[in-house]
């Protein structure tokens, strides 16, 4: 199948259509003339009717207005759902931990509300995300000051094929609403590892069961969808057993213009993994999304127990 690839405007129609009265958001997704084929902007024309858009060119100027204000019309963040540009760059970026956003500490209940557990015997988790070649990954572990650096540190590694058709989201890049933004392949895998406390050696190594998962077909985010909330958006059966499945959800956040993407990761059991994001307004693609921090749950021997970030 031939790879699709976003097309550059012209300098004839670029200096058109940024001649129109557009919102930053339109701006934004039009590629600068820097951007172009190089050489094209010092090439002198020797056509006789060089400066008259060709036919090609208006409708190619026409398709690119189009997709602009189909896009706008399209909030970045409502009640229903979030915008797939939006939730395509919260799953290809890593996350930090700079002032301890990837801790989550035992919480009294479900988003939204409730209070830390001071008192609570449970210990804190790190939840990280991290796009490792083609492979999404989501790494939960039990929270250590030292980080990995430490022995005895076991966790739960998720992996997920993962391939961005248009490369790496950029600022001003344009790309017309339907092309394929991110894809998750069929092929997924949950693992324990663990870096024993007695162990020199700098690598967590894998300690018990490896779960697979597999889908019937990726799952692909498109410029112009919107991605609804409350519902699951795709799912990885385990293999070859059908027993634990591994489900992507997208839950509204605490406050507004918040979201979590979230795992729903069956390995003996559930856990519920989410990263909570916040969209700034008038996002575009000149902006990057807030991290605010992780969100779990996942079944203990008193019932459900929850963690999320300190707000």
């Amino acid at each position: 199948m031939k790879k699709y690839r976003p097309r550059l405007l012209s300098p004839r129609i670029l200096a058109t259509l940024t001649a129109l009265s557009f919102s930053p958001l339109a701006l934004a997704q039009v590629p600068a003339a820097s951007d172009a084929t190089p050489g094209i902007t010092t090439q002198r024309s020797t056509h006789p009717q060089a400066g008259t858009p060709s036919s090609r060119d208006r409708k190619s100027l026409s398709d690119t207005i189009r997709s602009i204000r189909d896009l706008r019309r399209i909030r970045p963040i409502s009640a229903s759902g979030v915008r797939a540009d939006v939730l395509a760059y919260a799953l290809s970026v890593s996350t930090g931990n700079d002032d301890g956003r990837q801790v989550a500490v035992p919480w009294s209940q479900a988003m939204p509300g409730g209070s830390p557990l001071n008192d609570s015997s449970r210990e804190s988790f790190q939840l990280r995300q991290n796009l490792e070649g083609n492979t999404l990954q989501i790494i939960q572990q039990v929270w250590r000051a030292e980080g990995d650096v430490g022995k005895g540190i076991g966790r739960y590694r998720t992996g997920i094929q993962t391939t961005l058709p248009q490369g790496p989201i950029k600022p001003l890049r344009w790309v017309r609403n339907g092309t394929p933004l991110l894809s998750l392949g069929t092929f997924a895998f949950t693992t324990f590892e663990i870096r024993p406390a007695t162990s020199w050696g700098p690598n967590f190594k894998r300690s018990g069961w490896q779960a697979y998962y597999e889908a019937v077909e990726p799952y692909v985010l498109k410029q112009g969808q919107v991605v609804p909330f409350n519902q699951v958006l795709h799912e990885w059966k385990s293999i070859p057993y059908n027993y634990f499945p591994l489900q992507l959800i997208v839950l509204p956040g605490e406050r507004q213009n918040q979201f979590r993407a979230c795992w729903n990761i069956g390995y003996y059991g559930f856990r519920l993994v989410c990263n909570t994001w916040q969209v700034p307004h008038s996002w575009n693609y000149l902006h990057t999304l807030d991290h605010i921090g992780p969100y779990l749950a996942q079944k203990g021997p008193d019932g459900l127990q929850y963690f999320r970030y300190r707000p």
